[in-house]
Order: structure tokens, then sequence, then C-alpha cells
């Protein structure tokens, strides 16, 4: 049976949990974009990954059960909602890897993760939308969104 949004988000949520620990990062899960924010915000001083779901749609006719959820990977070295400086992008800080290094590594964890598939309506692994850096009221941010995108069955539910 396909798994629904929740499954498949906790799957790939605990893989992050387990990099963030490797890396010496901190993991979030985001309910929003503004719970994302609100994340940044806190500034712990160190790397962060935050993890958001975004939407569903529909894929192909709307009785196919087939969804695309598209959900959120945001990096930041975590120094609160300062405005992007820049030279921390692609220039280690002390013994801190830069930026861009940083974004690359998480990026590539996520287009590895296997998602189990069912009878080939799930599929395994994600698609790679793109990165841009992470807006407030149009400034951007000292953090990185990377969008992903993930085709999956719904579970059926036998008619009533």
């Amino acid at each position: 049976m396909p798994l629904n949004a929740h499954e498949l988000f906790n799957l790939l949520a605990d893989d992050l949990t387990a990099f963030a620990a490797d890396e010496s990062a901190q993991f979030s899960r985001a309910a929003d974009p503004f719970h994302i924010l609100e994340l940044l915000g806190e500034a712990p001083g160190k790397f962060r990954i935050i993890l958001g779901w975004l939407a569903e749609t529909i894929e192909g006719h709307h009785r196919s059960g087939i969804v695309k959820h598209r959900f959120v990977v945001v990096v930041s070295a975590n120094r609160g909602l300062s405005v992007v400086q820049g030279k921390q992008l692609s220039v280690a800080r002390g013994d801190e890897d830069p930026l861009m290094k940083r974004v690359a590594s998480v990026r590539d964890r996520v287009r590895s993760f296997s998602f189990p598939t069912d009878e080939k309506q799930t599929e395994g692994v994600v698609e790679y939308g793109g990165c841009e850096p992470t807006k407030f009221e149009g400034v951007n941010l000292d953090a990185y969104e990377l969008t992903f995108y993930l085709r999956a069955a719904l579970p059926f539910n036998s008619p009533r």
C-alpha cells in the first residue's frame, strides 16, 4: 500500500536527522514557511537544516491517484536573520565549511535518498527543483532553500 505524505516526510526527516548529527548540525521540521523564518531567527550559531513540506498537486487525470509532493530543505549557517553578506558563501569561516559547500552536501544527500516504491506508482528518488536564497519581504537572508518534488501514489480507500 502506498505511503501517506506524512510517512514519506518522516522517512526523509529521519535520514536528515542522522545526517545533521554526523555534520554537527541542527535539524528541524517546519510546519510552514513562517515557521522556517522563526527557526532561522533562533540563531543557535551552527549549521542548520530545516525540512518543510509545502504542498501536493494532482499529476495527470484527477482520478489517477498520483500526486506531486513539494517540499523544501533550508540550509543556513544560522547566524540569525542577517542579510546575506556574500563572503561566507564560498570562503570558510574558521573551521566551518563555506555555506555553498554545505548547501551542496545537503542537496546531494536528499537526492541520494531512496524512498520505498510501490508497483512503480511512487518514485523512489526526488526530482530536484533548484536552489535560491531564502527571502523575507524581498530581502535575501543568510540561508538557501532547496526545492524538491516527489511523485507518489495516494493510498486507495475502497468505495463505500
